[in-house]
């Protein structure tokens, strides 16, 4: 075996034997694609993942949800997602359940897919209705207990190697178009940080709370934009269980302000068809508001509630204009990094794309995909390009510039402003002259108070613990 080569490992572990490797500082994906193999993992190279981005249909299902504004928002995740296996049998199972489609679910499944299995996670891509979600399983890459929430004890605490497990995470979330993420079971503050800082791909996360505190675990925010918010239940198999454990919140809503429920259940004993009638109970206790969530828009919902950064490229209102283009210019902004669906110009002269979000925000941040995510050489990355904003679409001003980009990714924190409309302008596409956008995502935030004015935090409305 060569020195530091990366072998993927896939063994039949349980819990219990997971507990004892970490307490002896072996770690490893438990990703039992087979009964067991050791292979370099530069032998399991994949094929391209197919993850179709936001269709149409979904940005209005987000622009719909975005006004209904005060109502109950549950987002249901249904788990073991946590290996290759649970993907190859149990879930192909529970996709073939007569009520998938009809409520949103969030379904965990193993980022290590994209080497793994890619053509499975391109199945379950491929025949997904708009209220399938695709997250990933315990806390990134691998099964990885963090903390034993029944025996209160760590296994990481943070710190150089947590974080260079997290870079790695960040790489097979983004190959595999992971936006959630559910840990087991809890964090601490510095591993949320670091979340926060190596995760950016993220758009929100949930902690397992197994009840073993004397109190609900908080919802917690890192950088203005990335919320932890417990499961509860984390861990059930009745649907009833989710009502009586979140009655209580239930039955006290007024109607004033949103509220927001995550919750897990036993994939070994609930399906879509549990959810159906989890919705019909709950709509019978508040009839008419009660709008169930898939894991993307819950999280964007939660942060635009909280005036937070969201991805505001998930509005359907939004514009999208460009210079000449061999594709079509909605395809910078659709949310899908496939090579089909890339934004290629028709041209060697002036080359730009506009995004009009019908209105102001405070935009604070970039994110663009080059060619090199699809696999192209990083000399036809956009080489040198400019992102500029703009309250009329007339008089501009340069909110960054790149120069020399080799990089497949730019993701950038730029200094707040107020802008409706940006414009990424590029000036050198790269080494043939053309440019290929594979992607663009910009983020911001309401500048002005919500409508249902100033209430108190809770894990279930608003931030409760906000660094």
């Amino acid at each position: 075996m060569k020195y530091n080569r990366l072998f993927l490992l896939g063994l039949a572990l349980l819990s219990a034997c997971l507990t004892n490797a970490r307490s002896s500082g072996i770690y490893w994906p438990a990703d039992q694609a087979f009964p067991c193999f050791a292979a370099p993992a530069d032998t399991l190279d994949g094929f391209p993942i197919e993850d179709p981005g936001l269709t149409p249909e979904e940005k209005v299902m987000f622009t719909v949800l975005q006004g209904l504004v005060n109502k109950t928002k549950p987002s249901v995740f249904l788990s073991d997602g946590d290996n290759i296996q649970y993907c190859q049998h149990t879930l192909p199972r529970l996709w073939d359940s007569k009520g998938r489609g009809v409520v949103p679910v969030n379904w965990t499944v193993s980022p290590g897919l994209a080497d793994l299995g890619p053509q499975l996670l391109n199945y379950f891509y491929r025949t997904a209705t708009p209220n399938d979600f695709l997250a990933s399983g315990p806390s990134g890459l691998g099964y990885t207990l963090l903390y034993d929430a029944h025996n209160r004890k760590w296994f990481n605490t943070g710190g150089e190697s947590f974080d260079r497990y997290l870079q790695l995470t960040q790489n097979y979330l983004e190959r595999c178009g992971l936006r959630v993420i559910t840990v087991w079971d809890e964090l601490n503050d510095a591993q949320m940080e670091s979340y926060a800082s190596f995760c950016r791909y993220l758009y929100g996360a949930t902690q397992q709370d197994w009840q073993k505190r004397p109190e609900k675990i908080p919802a917690f925010v890192k950088h203005d934009r990335l919320a932890f918010l417990p499961n509860y239940p984390c861990y059930t198999s009745s649907t009833d269980v989710f009502i009586h454990m979140n009655r209580d919140t239930i039955m006290n809503f007024d109607g004033s302000h949103p509220i927001f429920l995550t919750a897990q259940g036993v994939s070994w004993r609930m399906g879509p068809d549990s959810l159906v009638v989890l919705k019909e109970k709950l709509e019978k206790l508040l009839p008419g508001k009660i709008v169930f969530c898939r894991g993307d828009h819950f999280f964007a919902l939660y942060n635009e509630a909280n005036r937070m950064d969201f991805n505001l490229t998930l509005l359907s209102g939004m514009e999208i204009t460009s210079s000449l283009t061999v594709t079509k210019p909605e395809y910078a902004a659709d949310g899908s990094c496939a090579k089909e669906r890339s934004w290629i110009s028709a041209s060697k002269g002036k080359k730009w794309i506009r995004f009009d979000f019908k209105k102001e925000y405070r935009i604070d941040r970039y994110v663009i995909r080059h060619a090199g995510v699809n696999g192209a050489d990083p000399s036809c990355n956009t080489k040198d390009f400019t992102v500029e904003v703009s309250s009329d679409g007339k008089k501009w001003m340069t909110a960054d510039r790149q120069k020399g980009n080799l990089s497949d990714v730019t993701d950038r924190d730029i200094l707040p402003v107020q802008a409706r409309y940006v414009r990424v302008h590029i000036t050198d596409a790269g080494k043939d002259g053309i440019a290929r956008i594979s992607d663009v995502e910009i983020y911001g935030s309401e500048n002005v108070s919500p409508s249902f004015g100033s209430i108190s935090l809770s894990p279930e409305t608003f931030v409760a613990n906000k660094y």
